[in-house]
């Protein structure tokens, strides 16, 4: 379940960023953020929480964004937004920021349209099967 969600980061990413959109970024700011906050968890939860983005990633994230519109840029940017807010995760007790992370995705599997989700799927960034049922 954690690397799945590491996954849909991965894709989220992807999903984001054309051109001068700074969404890719963003996702990466997240992702960073939650990074951070899961450091107190690092022996405790799956070792896919403590992958911060490279330069790299977010350059697939512009390329997986082609067929995004406008509205699924927003999604993604929302799923950073969620990420930034995240919980500090408690090695005695990681459910609150393992449940808060996951649920920065749910909301993901309505709002992404069907062409962007099957632009990440075929891109280097895959995503769990769950959030290729797009709208």
């Amino acid at each position: 379940m954690k690397k799945w969600m590491a996954c849909v980061a991965a894709v989220s990413l992807a999903l984001v960023g054309c051109g001068g959109d700074s969404t890719c970024d963003d996702l990466a700011e997240g992702n960073d953020a939650a990074v951070d906050q899961a450091a107190a968890c690092r022996n405790v939860i799956d070792e896919s929480y403590f992958e911060k983005f490279s330069d790299d990633d977010v350059d697939q994230c512009k390329d997986a964004l082609e067929d995004c519109s406008d509205s699924d840029k927003d999604a993604i940017k929302e799923v950073a937004d969620c990420l930034k807010d995240l919980p500090k995760c408690s090695a005695s007790d990681s459910e609150p920021f393992e449940a808060a992370h996951s649920a920065c995705y749910t909301a993901l599997v309505t709002k992404v349209s069907r062409a962007c989700a099957a632009s990440i799927s075929s891109s280097s960034l895959k995503v769990p099967a769950n959030y290729s049922i797009a709208r």
